[in-house]
């Protein structure tokens, strides 16, 4: 699958065309967050809404509301006017994978928001215990195929992420895992510390720590390249295990009615805000690489590419949450 490009700290700003419209934004914006605060999706958002407050010259207001796997934000946006006022900082997890997931969702993804520009991309490392017999990928690929449903990993919850790439592993690498679902990263994360599973797929930012302090040992890294802020771990293509492109996103979404002229605008004002050296380094320091480059078009495309991705690992692990 083809991932939204990336820039780093440096790189060269991209062309984007000059977008206006007459009179707006004339009173402030809403920036939904459909998760709590605190997480990686809200420190997006408040970041963003920090450059686009300058940008726009009006004030640009973060708003949590969380629930039902992030359907209660989604819902807001998409029931809100379509004047461009009320935008969504939508997810790979809400976006590509729940509306798969549930046989129902109060949300159609696909005809009720009309995507705006990409945000961001969240790589996920594979981590065992410091302690663990498991140097290195192959160790743990070896372990794996001599005892099939012997090693456990966690999860964030069903359907994440996290949950997905780790179908994809076992899918790609030739190995049986079983699955330990868990509410949240943290928690996940605190019985990886403690040996209670065997391996999880991490995001960086609630992972560093733990690697740094010699508590959690990283064994590969999604995409296609490696992180600067863990320059040693190598891809998984490296490793010899290939399609393992997974990297959760987050990118704005606005109402599905929201004239085309108001949708390229401020597809132009994201972009532009993520050439900013500060914001681009705030959050490269947390391994959230920030998207370029894509029209509203190309966007679109790009997130319908993704939700065909998603499904094909939802089918594989034949996950369902309802």
């Amino acid at each position: 699958m083809a991932l939204a490009p990336t820039v780093t700290a440096g790189a060269r700003p991209a062309e984007i065309p000059v977008a206006s419209v007459s009179g707006y934004p004339n009173k402030p914006l809403r920036l939904i967050v459909p998760f709590a605060a605190g997480g990686s999706t809200d420190l997006v958002a408040r970041v963003l809404a920090q450059v686009l407050t300058q940008r726009l010259g009006q004030p640009v207001i973060v708003e949590n509301r969380a629930g039902a796997g992030g359907m209660i934000g989604l819902e807001a946006v998409a029931n809100s006017a379509p004047d461009g006022y009320t935008l969504l900082v939508g997810s790979s997890s809400n976006i590509s994978i729940a509306s798969q997931l549930y046989r129902s969702t109060p949300v159609d993804v696909r005809t009720d928001l009309q995507p705006v520009a990409a945000l961001t991309q969240v790589p996920l490392l594979l981590a065992v215990n410091a302690g663990s017999a498991h140097g290195n990928l192959r160790q743990l690929v070896d372990e794996a195929r001599r005892n099939p449903g012997h090693l456990t990993y966690a999860s964030p919850g069903q359907g994440s992420s996290h949950h997905l790439a780790a179908v994809a592993f076992e899918n790609q690498a030739g190995v049986q895992l079983i699955h330990v679902p868990y509410r949240g990263s943290g928690p996940a994360i605190a019985d990886l510390l403690g040996d209670r599973v065997n391996l999880a797929f991490v995001d960086p930012a609630a992972a560093a720590p733990q690697v740094k302090a010699g508590k959690l040992r990283t064994l590969a890294v999604t995409g296609e390249r490696r992180q600067a802020q863990f320059p040693d771990i190598p891809t998984f293509a490296e490793l010899g295990v290939a399609g393992m492109d997974i990297n959760p996103w987050n990118d704005i979404f606005v109402p599905a009615a929201t004239p085309p002229a108001i949708v390229r605008y401020l597809n132009a004002e994201v972009r532009r805000a993520l050439q900013q050296h500060d914001l681009v380094d705030r959050l490269a320091h947390l391994s959230i690489q920030t998207a370029s480059g894509d029209g509203s078009e190309e966007f679109a495309a790009f997130v319908r590419e993704d939700a065909a991705h998603m499904a094909r690992w939802i089918r594989a692990g034949n996950i369902r949450v309802d």
